[in-house]
């Protein structure tokens, strides 16, 4: 599905990010759990979510939130005044954006992300923008339906809403209005007639009083895969991805091309849709043209996929922080106590393994050497996480660190790993008691306390974790503590005071400018606050 929204400025590049619908569940169950009395950080990680949602109604939920956690939490204000800006320029309330991040600059107006963040709705309020249909970070939902924009032009979101409606109506009458169907769908030996997925683009003409016509350009139905009875006749000529969605933008592609063939040819051809450029060498888009992109269903991929169990975690698979290269030098991350890789496995759906392989991979390239103690923490994720541990050990890894959550006898599935040749550590969620750890921290190699909700980055750090963390430190003073959520600059005094000495830093030190040196400020922030307790001392 496209998105057509400009990512010219970071601060707006995580909102529009869209969230799982699972993970937005991991934030609703936790929130659920704490009804009547849900903590205001709850009620925000669930708004943040909402926020990052492709349903308008879900981000206006967001917004609502937030308000109410503005007026109500003293302590949260300022970062509710942030997040509220970021919702309401998502929404289209730009006016309400730049309220908001004038409050946050008439009190600190030195900080580069509130003015990062008051320079992009400047921006949009000034310019014609690129938002055009799709109000909500080029994507608008209706019903089941998707539209995209690929227009230059922002509208009145109400009138929007209406055109996006026409839009749908449009391509799906042309095409119940073909006189003759072939491929999808069609009707089965049994006489049940086939569901699949219509896309279709429309060009979307404006004229000087604001009025528009719609007209249908290409649309197409797809398959998943061709049958073998299709490609034995085929004789090389299809495309590898049969997707509605890519039929038909490659239709487009070829009217798009028609259409500049006849304008070079001809120099009376007027065509409806692009126009010569001055230099004549180029091509654009009349003024008065947009256009729009309808899908009929989400797109297909492991993103859309629901996979359905009876003893299912609410935990699926995330895109990967974008990560940048690394050259293995003196001063770069692979040096010293940072040579601690972490790595996640988190099932998807039954029989995918395919975290062993990667770091089997990552062993060969970075092996065990004096000098480079390369750490390899395999964070599992997972149902039945006893089932793993022999490939995870055979694959190189280090540590299997599993969730007291995912097993019916912790002590058992310790005892298994360290016969495998692995160290064991535990990790429990937020939600769970610190005292599940006693009965095994004498057996453990590492605790894991989460200060965040397990499932995905990104997520704000869970402050009222540390009590937890406190705890056992005082009762294990030799016990490796680590913490993994939302920790980055600012939220590390927090866990090295509280007594954590193994810190797990994804997003802050990936999006960092240079995380050698973020990495080395939270080596020397938890060093210092070991050394004035006077623990840790193996």
């Amino acid at each position: 599905m496209f998105s057509f929204f400009e990512k010219k400025y970071a601060a707006l590049e995580e909102v529009n990010q869209p969230i799982a619908p699972e993970q937005l569940a991991v934030l609703k169950n936790q929130l659920d759990s704490e009804k009547p009395g849900a903590t205001p950080q709850s009620q925000f990680n669930y708004a943040w979510g909402l926020l990052k949602s492709v349903l308008r109604h879900d981000q206006e939920a967001g917004v609502k939130i937030l308000t109410h956690l503005y007026h109500s939490v003293p302590s949260m204000e300022r970062e509710s005044l942030y997040y509220l800006a970021l919702g309401s320029f998502k929404i289209g309330e730009y006016a309400k954006a730049r309220s908001y991040t004038n409050k946050l600059l008439s009190k600190e107006p030195e900080n580069t992300q509130f003015k990062a963040l008051s320079l992009a709705i400047e921006d949009k309020i000034t310019q014609d923008g690129v938002i055009g249909i799709g109000v909500a970070g080029g994507i608008l939902a209706l019903g089941v339906g998707l539209i995209g924009a690929l227009a230059r032009k922002k509208h009145d979101s109400i009138k929007d809403k209406a055109l996006a409606n026409r839009v749908s109506r449009l391509i799906v009458d042309a095409f119940n209005n073909l006189s003759v169907k072939s491929g999808k769908p069609g009707v089965r030996s049994n006489g049940v007639k086939e569901w699949t997925v219509l896309a279709g683009i429309a060009m979307i003409e404006i004229d000087e009083t604001a009025n528009y016509k719609v007209s249908p350009i290409c649309f197409a139905t797809g398959v998943k895969a061709l049958p073998d009875k299709v490609r034995q006749y085929s004789q090389g000529s299809m495309v590898h991805d049969m997707h509605a969605e890519i039929l038909t933008l490659r239709l487009f592609n070829w009217y798009l091309l028609k259409e500049m063939s006849l304008l070079i040819e001809n120099d009376q051809y007027s065509s409806q849709i692009i126009e010569k450029c001055e230099d004549g060498a180029k091509f654009s888009l009349r003024e008065n043209i947009e256009l729009a992109l309808y899908i009929s269903e989400p797109p297909c991929g492991d993103a859309s996929m629901t996979y359905i169990a009876d003893e299912r975690e609410p935990w699926q698979e995330t895109k990967p922080e974008k990560r940048r290269k690394v050259d293995n030098d003196e001063g770069t991350v692979l040096r010293g106590r940072a040579n601690f890789d972490q790595l996640g496995k988190v099932r998807t759906k039954p029989g995918r393994a395919d975290r062993p392989p990667i770091i089997t991979s990552l062993r060969k390239e970075i092996p065990r050497e004096e000098g480079k103690p390369t750490f390899f923490d395999c964070h599992m994720m997972v149902s039945e996480p006893e089932k793993w541990v022999p490939e995870i050990a055979k694959a190189g890894g280090d540590q299997y660190t599993f969730h007291y959550e995912a097993t019916k006898d912790p002590v058992a599935l310790v005892k298994l790993i360290k016969d495998h040749g692995l160290k064991a550590a535990c990790a429990i969620k937020p939600g769970t008691d610190v005292g599940v750890l006693y009965p095994l921290a004498e057996s453990l190699d590492m605790a894991l306390v989460m200060t965040v909700e397990p499932g995905f980055g990104g997520q704000k750090f869970m402050k009222d974790m540390m009590p937890k963390v406190e705890d056992l430190r005082s009762k294990y003073p030799q016990l490796n503590i680590q913490v993994d959520g939302g920790l980055g600059e600012a939220t590390i005094d927090d866990a090295a005071n509280a007594g954590a000495n193994v810190i797990v830093a994804g997003t802050s030190c990936f999006t960092a400018p240079d995380p050698s040196k973020l990495i080395s400020l939270l080596r020397s922030k938890v060093e210092d606050s070991l050394a004035s307790k006077g623990v840790l001392d193996k």
